[in-house]
This record gives C-alpha cells, sequence and structure tokens, in this order.
C-alpha cells in the first residue's frame, strides 16, 4: 500500500526568493520594453557619452559629473564610470548604457525588500518590492538615459545599512557612510538634502552612536567625507575653488533661480503631489493627498515614542525633513529632485496595506492588486505610445533610432564626398549630442567622419 502525498500550496511569504526574483525579471521588462524605439538622445546626453568616451578609450579620468542648473556646480562622476563598463565593452553604444542602468534599477526590487523587511516585517518587504515593480514613476525614470534615476538603490542601499547600524549590527555604519557617499555622487543635490536627515537621524538615536566604538565611529565619518566629498575637494582645489564660490554664491542668492515666499510652499506642494501620484499613478491627485495625510497621522501617533518605533521615525525623517529643507531655502524646486524620495513613498504605502491586512487580510491584499493594476493599467496606456513620461518636451518623437537613420541617409547622399552637418537642437548651439552620434556610427560603421574643414556637402 503506497501513501499518497499532498502538495503543499506555495507560500511565496515563507520562500520569497523566487517570488523576487519574478519580480525582478518583470521589473526589467516593464523598463526596458520598447526603449530601443523610445530611447531619448538629446545634447545633454551627448555631453555625457562625449565624457564616458574619454573615460573608456581614452582612459581620461575626471573628479567631477555633469553640470548641475547653477553654473559652477557639478554633480559626481559615477554615472560616467558606471556607464563606461558597457560602452567600452559595446564600443560606444547608448543602448548598452541604458540596458546596464534598466538592470540596476531592476535589482532595486531585492534592495527595497531588504529594507522593509529590516524596518518591519517581511510582509512590508514583499508589499514594497511589488510596488516598485509596476510603479509608474519608477519605470519611467529608469528610462531616461541620465545619472539621477541612480539613486533609486544607493538611497535604499544606504537606510539598510542604517536602520541595520540602529538593530545594532554596528558595522553596518561603514556600508552606511559608503553608500551615503555613493548617493551624493548621483547628485549634487542629495550632499544637502541627506546631510540634513542624516544630522536629525543623528539627534534622535544619540545613544546608538554613542555606544559605538569610537574607532568606527571615526572610520565611518572618514569614509563618508572622502565618498561623498574628496572629488569634489581636490577638483575645488584645482581649479581655484570654482565650486566653493559657486555654492556661496548660491547661499548669498547672486546665482539659482529663487521663488518668493508665498508661492515656493504651492511649488513644493504641487511638485510633490504630482511626483507621489505619478509614483502610483493614483486616479486622481486627491487620492495622494488622501493617503499622504493618513501615513502622516500613522507615523505621527507612533513618533510619540520615536525610540521605540524606530522604523516610523526613520521613514518620517526620510519623507518630511526635504519639504523643510526646500521650504527654508526658496529654490525653484524641479520634479526629479524627489526620485531619492520615491522609495520611502513606496514603503510607507506598503506599510499602511500591511496594517490594513492585519485588519482585514481581503481588503488588505485587494488594495495591493488594486494599486498594481493602476499603475499596469498607467504603462498600457502610455508607455506603448511614449506618453507622459515628463522629461522634457521634445522627448516624445525625437528617438534615438530616427537620429541613427538620419545620419545612414546623410553617409548615403554623401557617397565619397566629404560633408558637415548643422543640426537645429535646443538649445540651438548644442550640437553634443548628434557630434557623439556621427562620431559613434563613423566609427563602427562608415569609418569616417563629418569635418568642418572646406566640406563638399552641408546637411
Amino acid at each position: 500500500m503506497t501513501a499518497t502525498t499532498h502538495k503543499q500550496p506555495i507560500n511565496f511569504l515563507s520562500s520569497p526568493t523566487f517570488f523576487l526574483i519574478v519580480l525582478a525579471v518583470v521589473a526589467f521588462f516593464l523598463r526596458f520594453y520598447l526603449l530601443p524605439q523610445h530611447l531619448f538622445f538629446g545634447p545633454e546626453q551627448g555631453i555625457d557619452f562625449m565624457v564616458i568616451r574619454d573615460i573608456a578609450t581614452g582612459h581620461k579620468l575626471t573628479l567631477i559629473g555633469a553640470k548641475t542648473d547653477i553654473p559652477g556646480i557639478f554633480h559626481g562622476p559615477i554615472y560616467y564610470y558606471i556607464a563606461a563598463i558597457p560602452f567600452f565593452l559595446s564600443y560606444g553604444n547608448p543602448l548598452s548604457v541604458s540596458f546596464l542602468l534598466v538592470m540596476i534599477q531592476s535589482l532595486s526590487i531585492f534592495l527595497i525588500y531588504g529594507l522593509g523587511k529590516e524596518m518591519w516585517d517581511q510582509r512590508v518587504g514583499l508589499i514594497a518590492a511589488m510596488l516598485l515593480t509596476v510603479s509608474y514613476a519608477a519605470v519611467v525614470y529608469s528610462r531616461w538615459l541620465s545619472a539621477q534615476p541612480i539613486a533609486i538603490p544607493f538611497v535604499c542601499l544606504f537606510f539598510y545599512a542604517f536602520v541595520r547600524f540602529l538593530k545594532g549590527s554596528k558595522s553596518y555604519l561603514l556600508l552606511a557612510a559608503f553608500s551615503f557617499g555613493l548617493l551624493v555622487q548621483s547628485q549634487f543635490l542629495n550632499l544637502l538634502l541627506f546631510s540634513a536627515i542624516l544630522m536629525v537621524l543623528v539627534a534622535i538615536f544619540y545613544r546608538h552612536f554613542i555606544k559605538t566604538p569610537l574607532s568606527l565611529l571615526i572610520s565611518s565619518v572618514a569614509i563618508l567625507g572622502v565618498t561623498s566629498l574628496g572629488n569634489f575637494l581636490l577638483f575645488d582645489i584645482k581649479h581655484q575653488f570654482l565650486m566653493s564660490k559657486a555654492i556661496g554664491d548660491l547661499l548669498a542668492g547672486k546665482r539659482g533661480f529663487y521663488l518668493a515666499p508665498q508661492i515656493i510652499f504651492q511649488t513644493i506642494w504641487q511638485q510633490a503631489v504630482d511626483f507621489y501620484s505619478a509614483t502610483l499613478t493614483l486616479a486622481r491627485p486627491q487620492l495622494t493627498i488622501a493617503f499622504f495625510v493618513i501615513i502622516t497621522l500613522l507615523l505621527l501617533v507612533k513618533l510619540r515614542h520615536p525610540l521605540k518605533n524606530m522604523s516610523q521615525t526613520v521613514l518620517f525623517v526620510w519623507l518630511f525633513v526635504p519639504f523643510a529643507l526646500f521650504f527654508i531655502l526658496h529654490h525653484e524646486v524641479i520634479l526629479h529632485y524627489f526620485i531619492p524620495f520615491l522609495p520611502a513613498y513606496i514603503l510607507a504605502i506598503a506599510y499602511a496595506l500591511e496594517l490594513l491586512i492585519r485588519q482585514n487580510k481581503h481588503l488588505g491584499w485587494i488594495s495591493v492588486c488594486a494599486l498594481v493594476i493602476f499603475n499596469l493599467f498607467a504603462y498600457r496606456q502610455n508607455i506603448p505610445q511614449n506618453m507622459n513620461i515628463f522629461f522634457q518636451a521634445n522627448q516624445l518623437t525625437f528617438f534615438y533610432q530616427d537620429e541613427q537613420k538620419v545620419i545612414a541617409d546623410i553617409y548615403h547622399q554623401a557617397g565619397n564626398k566629404v560633408f558637415s552637418f548643422q543640426a537645429f537642437t535646443i538649445p540651438y548651439w548644442v550640437q553634443d549630442g548628434w557630434e557623439y552620434l556621427f562620431w559613434y556610427e563613423g566609427t563602427t560603421i562608415y569609418h569616417r567622419f563629418p569635418t568642418k574643414d572646406n566640406p563638399d556637402l552641408l546637411f
């Protein structure tokens, strides 16, 4: 007589690894789907790729990255060095760089799961991973060939290490310091925003730092200083303190785009509502505001005992300190300033949904599924048509593959004649995007380049 065996139902809560791998694959598909057809390669991408080319092929290293909106202030160069790897392997193909950036964003699924699990429990981590997978804003920013989106994995890594430190794993302070530096290198504004966040957290949890060995504290401060500021200080010394002077002028109001106090609050509020609405594609801004109010109240209840409710305190500081800082500085706020706070909003939603599941299991999971469906619907409505991607106006119809066709047609018409080109761009004098593409196509396919000296033809 043989015993019959009954298969147990699969429970992804008990063994989430396979489920997370599936989410990462889905995340990659959503982020890379139609990207070869819709990739935007404009003047800023051309400027970046000229520098990446110098690093990958000319071994010319750089201490700084792309310029910010403020003259004399630059982002860090980490984007260049990450991009240099696929650039070198593909002989400069922009799609290969975009592929790696999408891959990095997709692997953020594991980071936000680990962060949610450390802050609360495994279920919060899984819900957060699901929401990040389909988050419309996360998908769209992953498709942007630029430095700012790589802040998402770095900020998840920073808070994961910081929370582990607060929970007693002292050595994770070193990882927190290192990832803080990576975060700053992705966007220079993060130095200001996350320095403020870190100072508030240190003030609240100072007892954890007092109990930490002095050698570990000194090492962490050294790592944080070198990774976040070392390259900028070297650049500043080499260039007669260019960035220091620019930052001083910015603080003195001589540079930048400032708004009147009565306008700045409205601007910050509107940008935040727009960004967080796009994060989980809630149908109306009013729903985003309602979620924000509910989450704020949930966190404020826990803040009566900040040390006891460590995770809620960390999340509250992560979410709301930047708003205070933006208001104090009254500088114009741009939508992508909120990118490092996208995971915080997703974690806050996941935390609220987990509380709902505890109260009403069916209603809670229905709400999770509804958010997933809302985002997939928004994806289906917008991505195939390349709509609502909120970078530049001309990005909707200006594609890398069309630029390739134009270049191929120019080479065909030119035949063996020497030619030059003049492109209409925005701004009209910035030709870097086309110059890079002519270099790439000329190097890999046509083996000759346009010239500016006595051409036979002008395109």
